[in-house]
């Protein structure tokens, strides 16, 4: 009877923990989102100019999809080569991506909200 009352006792422990972590992530997200967001929109406007993809501030404040992602992808680092000088870009830092459509083209606009530096692509 006390080996079921601990287990349960772990569960419960272990659920509450859980539904803590997740509220705090989703919590964090909303307010990283709607802190930089103004930031994302002006950098990602002003790289699209320099480009001349002709997509003003109003189209990425419109953005279909915005997601807050912590780490690059696209950058070529191992997680064991914490030496290498953009470790922290790949794994740590957080990035905005916003998408917004033209036509029936995606764009796709990457800010660096540590650096203030926007970069896009097509599809």
């Amino acid at each position: 009877m006390l080996r079921i009352l601990a287990v349960v006792l772990i569960l419960l422990t272990a659920a509450k923990l859980a539904v803590g972590e997740y509220l705090f992530r989703v919590a964090t997200h909303d307010l990283v989102v709607r802190a930089y967001k103004d930031a994302a929109v002006s950098g990602c406007s002003s790289t699209t100019k320099l480009l001349g993809l002709g997509i003003e501030a109003v189209g990425w404040r419109m953005a279909s999809d915005v997601r807050l992602e912590i780490g690059r992808r696209d950058a070529d680092v191992h997680l064991w080569d914490t030496g290498h000088e953009q470790w922290r870009q790949r794994w740590r830092d957080p990035f905005l991506h916003l998408t917004t459509r033209t036509g029936t083209d995606s764009i796709t606009c990457t800010y660096d909200v540590l650096r203030g530096m926007a970069s896009v692509k097509r599809g």
